[in-house]
């Protein structure tokens, strides 16, 4: 399965407009932080108890059950249980990301036992918020019903002047992302108006990268991972190569101990929690 656009929502703006006025009564919680390089927090409309406190993904094999913030937003919810197979859902969240903030690349579900299908439901974007899997770059608008594979690496960036916020819905897996759906999909596909094309890094560029390797220390090296990831939704390189430079970078530090962080933070994004 690869990331690809299944459908649009036609939201009455006014009528979702109220809803995320109620919604920023909400308390949105810092859950995977670690993830996050500037200020991306979340708040649960279905999850597996029904308490929005409980902030963090788990296994299990149960229908999510409503919380009470999603009841606050009678609207969104309607159009949902209209939208999706609800028997299938684990997880509905609000996620806001503040301007200026990027994700750390990674790979989502590896402390779980068992997968998810991971689908993404803009309410509030501009062209200035853009997502990332491995070597491409897109812009999910408004209304759009994106299938994300969790799993393999992936980023977002946000240089817009107001808080970004999607839908996120983590269901069941088995079958097609599609088989979610109670409304008729268009032909999957990554439409061209969606797609951003990035010119490469030139040799000055790579080489004022490496430079960083002058300064980088325990205290900043997360300030020079935002740099690259920034770097990789201004310029053609892919998420992996994002760590493969920061190695670079901090083996010109000759700090070990700095050395083994790094390689310890790349494992923990994109091979294995723990």
């Amino acid at each position: 399965m690869s990331t690809r656009r299944l459908a649009k929502l036609d939201f009455a703006p006014d009528r979702l407009a109220a809803d995320l006025i109620a919604a920023e009564s909400f308390t949105f919680n810092g859950a995977y932080s670690e993830f996050v390089l500037g200020e991306w927090r979340s708040c649960m409309l279905w999850n597996a108890s029904g308490d929005v406190g409980e902030a963090h993904l788990s296994s299990g094999d149960q229908a999510a059950k409503l919380t009470a913030y999603g009841a606050a937003m009678p609207y969104l919810r309607s159009m949902i249980e209209r939208s999706f197979r609800l028997d299938r859902l684990r997880f509905g969240r609000l996620a806001r990301m503040a301007p200026g903030t990027v994700l750390v690349p990674h790979c989502d579900y590896l402390e779980l036992d068992e997968g998810l299908v991971r689908l993404h439901v803009p309410l509030t974007t501009s062209r200035a918020c853009l997502n990332a899997e491995s070597d491409l770059v897109f812009h999910m608008a408004t209304g759009e019903v994106w299938y994300l594979d969790a799993r393999r690496i992936h980023s977002a960036v946000s240089t817009w002047d107001r808080a970004r916020i999607h839908l996120i819905l983590d269901f069941a897996s088995g079958g097609r992302p599609e088989e979610l759906l109670r409304i008729d999909c268009a032909p999957a596909e990554r439409p061209a108006d969606a797609l951003v094309a990035l010119p490469p890094l030139s040799p000055a560029e790579e080489a004022s990268l490496l430079a960083l390797g002058d300064v980088i220390d325990r205290f900043n090296h997360r300030d020079i991972l935002a740099i690259l990831v920034r770097k990789a939704f201004t310029h053609d390189m892919s998420l992996r190569s994002v760590f493969t430079r920061l190695t670079e970078i901090g083996m010109r530090s000759g700090d070990p101990d700095l050395i083994e962080t790094l390689e310890r933070q790349r494992r923990y994004f994109t091979v294995a929690r723990g």
